[in-house]
Order: structure tokens, then sequence, then C-alpha cells
């Protein structure tokens, strides 16, 4: 649908994100990869009018960005030359537009910009991306298949991750504050602070609202991890620190990175 403004034709944004939300929804539901491959290719066509002035929307640029990432994926797990090629042609797309999704305005304050940041974050945080520049993958022999992410333990950038995800914690994102935790906990991109870990957990855990109920119940464990460091190490009383009700599957810190994915 379109509407007219200024006696130009504009699209209209919100009856065009919601036909685009549908069609990825379907996309994600279907077996049959030339009809998903199809779907995609609409839903970029209906998303792309939408990254120009004076539409641009950020939500726009990080759905095609997952798509971009979801092909990559797909390709990347043929393992030949070729699709080895075009899953990094998918990869460079699912940059380019991350990082034009997280250099827009927060127009209806969904922090989808910051969800932008953290997806640039996984990128250098499972070696996909080093010195900001995507991995040429097809020179890559150690790459390990973890869950639906592809990681490069060999050139991880710990520290542009731990950069971005702190910016994206900073303007409120749950999942980059349970990150950024994480970060703080095990020393990665920066040195371990344990009293920073309990900040941002506890920070992460008060924004449950904006997360799946399983990653609450893993927010829960690892801040219960985190208080019982801080207790041995006497950085917290043993009365301080309230416990979360933990889940009864212990997630280890190499099951946590595979958590971190995309969509």
């Amino acid at each position: 649908m379109h509407i007219v403004q200024g006696g130009k034709t504009q699209p209209d944004v919100d009856w065009v994100m919601l036909d685009a939300l549908a069609t990825i929804a379907l996309a994600k539901k279907s077996s049959a990869i030339d009809l998903r491959g199809e779907l995609e290719v609409a839903v970029i066509e209906m998303l792309t009018p939408l990254l120009s002035p004076p539409c641009r929307r950020p939500r726009a640029a990080l759905e095609i960005a997952l798509i971009h990432y979801r092909r990559g994926i797909n390709a990347l797990a043929v393992q030949n030359g070729v699709k080895t090629a075009e899953a990094h042609d998918h990869f460079k797309g699912a940059v380019h537009y991350m990082k034009l999704a997280a250099s827009m305005p927060d127009y209806q304050k969904d922090l989808i910009p910051a969800k932008a940041m953290n997806c640039l974050a996984a990128f250098h945080e499972n070696g996909m991306m080093c010195d900001n520049k995507l991995v040429d993958f097809h020179l890559l022999s150690n790459i390990r298949r973890h869950s639906s992410d592809f990681i490069c333990p060999d050139v991880a950038d710990y520290k542009t991750a731990f950069a971005l995800r702190k910016i994206a914690a900073e303007r409120g994102l749950a999942e980059a504050q349970w990150a950024l935790g994480c970060m703080y906990s095990y020393g990665q991109g920066v040195d371990v602070c344990l009293t920073q870990a309990f900040r941002w957990l506890s920070k992460a855990h008060n924004n449950k609202a904006q997360l799946p109920t399983d990653h609450v119940f893993c927010i829960g464990h690892d801040l219960d991890f985190v208080i019982g460091r801080m207790r041995e190490n006497q950085l917290m009383k043993p009365a301080e620190g309230k416990p979360c009700k933990r889940t009864a599957r212990i997630i280890s810190l190499s099951q946590y990175s595979r958590r971190r994915t995309l969509g």
C-alpha cells in the first residue's frame, strides 16, 4: 500500500512492515528451499524502499540483514567452494545492512539500532569479523558449526564485540546487557570484573520482559554464578545478592556462546 505525501507517492510504512514480517514468518516455516528463497527475495524488495528518506526504518535494514545472514549460514553448511563464496557474499550483505540499521535513529524506541549493534558484536565474537572486516571464509579452514552459528575461534575479536555490546547495553537492550555481564565475568575483551558482571547481569534480569523465558532462566543462572564467585572473593557479604531461580539445565560458557545467535 502507498500514501501520497507532498504530491509524491510513499509506501505506507506500517502496512509494508506487517506484510514483510508475515512473509518472513512464512519463509521460516517453509521446508521447500526454493519457495523460502523466493519469499526472502520478495521481502527484500518490499523493505528496500523503507531504507531511504523519508522512511529510513532501522527495522527494515535489520530484517534484510538477518535474511542475508540466514542465507549465508545455509550456503556455508553445504561446504563446497562455490557455496562458500556465496556465503561470503551473503554475510557481506548482512554486515552492510546491520551497520545501516545501527546508524539509523531509533524512531519507535524499540531498540532496533541497538539490536543491530548486538548482531555485529556476535559477528566479531564468533570470529566471523576481524579488524572490522568480514573473514574470507573460503580461505579459512578452522570453522566449527555450533547450533545456527559458525564460530571461527582463531580470529575471535572480543575487544570490538565488547565495545559494540557496551553501547547496546547502555541503550537498554537486555540481550546485550546479559552478554556484557558474561564478558566481564569471563574476561572476554576486557579484564575480569565481577562487580561489573553483577551490575550488567542484574540490569538484564530487571529487563527480562524483553527476553524469552528460557533466556531469563539462563540469566538467573549466570547471575547466581557471579554472586557465588563474588562471595568466594569476599566482594559480597553472604547476606547480599538475591539469588535467582535456577533452571535445572546448567549452562556452560561454551553453551552460552552457542546461544548467541542472530536469528
